[in-house]
C-alpha cells in the first residue's frame, strides 16, 4: 500500500509495521483511535509543518462590539498581530493594510537594489512613527476560549469595518491528506499504538500461552517509551520553529 492518506490507512499503516497480520495486535479499535488523536495532538503543537501561518479577514458585527472580542475558529492556535483596515482617521491612513498592498504593488514594478533599501528604510521609519503615535493594539488570546481580546475602544470602530488578523492556525489532514504520510507522524504513531499494545499486556507477563509462547508486555511497554522519548526530542530539536507569536 502506498502511504497513507486518511486516518484509516494509517491506522492500518501502523499496525503493520507492528506486525499485522502476522502478530494479533491486542489493542482496542478505541484506543487505536485515542492514540491517533494523541499523536495529532503533539504534530500539531510541535511540528511547522503542523500548522500555517493564514490572514483572516473579520467583519465587525455588533455583537462583537458588545463582547469587545472576535470570534475566531477552533483550528487557530496563536494570534500573531492585527491590522486594522479601517482608514477612517487622518493619523492612521498611512499605516493600513491597503497603504501597504498599494505601495507593494507600486514598487513591483521597480525593484532595483538601490530602490529596495530605501523602500525598506521607509517601512521601518514608518512603523516607527505609526507605534509612536498610535501604539500597538493590546492582544490576549487562548485557544480554548477561542476569543481574541482586543484592548482597544471599541466605540472607534464601526459595524461593517473589517480587521485583519495574522495568525498561526492547525493543517487539517482531512483537507490536506499528506498530512497522514508525513514520516515523524507515522514514526510516532507506530509506538503510540506499541505503548498501548505493551500497557495491554503488561498484567500477563510471564503466562505462557499454548504452544510454549510467552507474553512480555513489559518488553514492549519500556521499547516504546523509549523511542517516544527519541521522537519527541526530535521533534522539539528539529522539526519546532521558535515561538515568535502570542501564543493560545
Amino acid at each position: 500500500m502506498a502511504n497513507p492518506t486518511n486516518r484509516e490507512e494509517l491506522k492500518q499503516f501502523c499496525l503493520r509495521k507492528l506486525g499485522k497480520p502476522v502478530l494479533e495486535i491486542n489493542v482496542a479499535d478505541e484506543q487505536l483511535e485515542d492514540r491517533i488523536d494523541d499523536a495529532l495532538k503533539m504534530y500539531h503543537d510541535f511540528h511547522y509543518d503542523g500548522i500555517e501561518r493564514v490572514i483572516i479577514k473579520s467583519q465587525i458585527t455588533q455583537t462583537d462590539k458588545d463582547n469587545g472580542y472576535l470570534a475566531m475558529s477552533d483550528s487557530v492556535v496563536s494570534i500573531e498581530k492585527i491590522l486594522d483596515l479601517n482608514t477612517g482617521s487622518s493619523n492612521e491612513i498611512l499605516f493600513d493594510a491597503q497603504f501597504h498592498m498599494t505601495w507593494d504593488a507600486l514598487y513591483a514594478f521597480k525593484q532595483t537594489p538601490t530602490q529596495l533599501q530605501y523602500y525598506t528604510a521607509t517601512q521601518e521609519n514608518l512603523s516607527l512613527i505609526n507605534e509612536i503615535l498610535n501604539g500597538k493594539q493590546p492582544l490576549r488570546y487562548r485557544r480554548h476560549t477561542d476569543r481574541l481580546y482586543i484592548d482597544m475602544d471599541w466605540d472607534k470602530v464601526a459595524v461593517g469595518d473589517f480587521i485583519i488578523v495574522q495568525a498561526y492556525q492547525i493543517i487539517d489532514p482531512n483537507t490536506y491528506i499528506q498530512v497522514w504520510s508525513d514520516r515523524w507522524l507515522r514514526e510516532y504513531t507506530t509506538e503510540l499504538f506499541r505503548e498501548q499494545w505493551g500497557t495491554n499486556l503488561i498484567k500477563y507477563s510471564g503466562v505462557q500461552m499454548p504452544g510454549g509462547l510467552t507474553f512480555n508486555g513489559e518488553k514492549i511497554l519500556d521499547d516504546a517509551k523509549t523511542r517516544l522519548r527519541e521522537l519527541e526530542e526530535e521533534l522539539r530539536n528539529t522539526y519546532e520553529e521558535p515561538p515568535t507569536f502570542y501564543m493560545g
